[in-house]
């Protein structure tokens, strides 16, 4: 049960990360790139990079730092000179690490994955399979840079014909990122995916300024919330086959903006307060 657990999670998270998957492997296929690559091969000049050899990178941005003894209950990772995000809390890597080990509480059902900051990491809601994942809400991961800027893009097709590449059947998005919003621009429209495959949300990683005043193409929306530096806007069903314009302002006033599900439950309680005064 145990077990089934963990492989369930491990599983869902690689789902997870098709899209960024899909789109490493047609760099492979037309730029000649590597999809799995160690980690000396994105920090060459870093020569405690060239005896690392118990983690590796998917592509350029996702760090993979698996358990692999017996019954350990935690793994010694080296943090390259980058900025660094935990992928599954958002958490940031303290500058003072980068460079240096870290020591990661992990067990069974833990495989210890980073987000380097930088790049765009499109994602979408796992499902049980592949194909019933095709279908799902596409989310961008935003993993900002020290600069406050990332990079990225998404290729897509039908996950069915061949050489779609070659044919032109594609679709292929540029992902740009700053720390006043994101853009979706399309490069290549060759293949229109189903009205299911939207993007349906996005976090940001890495903001140094609290956010408000949230614009998805020239409309302000509430359906966002800014905790512990990260911005995770939702609620948005935009096809993938168009530009879109996500743009935030700052703001001094709170870091959580209530998503309008919670307003009824705000009011209540005002309304509570309002009583025992």
């Amino acid at each position: 049960e145990e077990f089934a657990a963990a492989s369930r999670a491990v599983l869902l998270t690689r789902y997870r990360l098709l899209p960024y998957l899909y789109t490493l492997f047609y760099e492979a296929h037309t730029k000649g790139s590597t999809v799995v690559r160690p980690v000396m091969h994105e920090f060459r000049t870093d020569k405690n990079t060239w005896t690392v050899d118990r983690q590796f990178l998917w592509g350029p941005a996702l760090l993979i730092s698996p358990v692999l003894d017996q019954g350990a209950i935690d793994v010694t990772a080296y943090i390259p000179d980058a900025r660094w995000f935990d992928y599954y809390t958002g958490a940031e890597v303290r500058a003072s690490d980068r460079g240096g080990n870290i020591t990661i509480p992990c067990d069974l059902d833990c495989i210890p994955l980073h987000v380097r900051g930088g790049y765009v990491i499109p994602t979408q809601e796992p499902a049980t399979n592949t194909k019933t994942s095709r279908q799902n809400k596409f989310e961008l991961l935003v993993v900002l840079d020290d600069d406050e800027t990332a990079g990225g893009k998404l290729f897509w097709d039908d996950g069915e014909s061949a050489e779609t590449i070659e044919n032109g059947d594609h679709l292929l998005l540029e992902l740009r990122a700053n720390k006043g919003g994101v853009t979706t621009v399309v490069t290549h429209k060759g293949y229109q995916p189903d009205s299911t495959a939207t993007i349906g949300s996005v976090k940001v990683l890495g903001l140094k300024s609290t956010v408000g005043d949230v614009q998805v193409d020239g409309a302000t929306t509430s359906r966002y919330t800014f905790r512990a530096q990260v911005l995770h806007i939702t609620g948005m069903d935009l096809d993938l086959a168009t530009g879109h314009e996500i743009r935030w302002g700052k703001t001094t006033s709170a870091a959580v903006h209530p998503s309008p599900a919670r307003w009824p439950l705000l009011l209540a309680v005002a309304a509570v307060v309002a009583l025992l005064k």
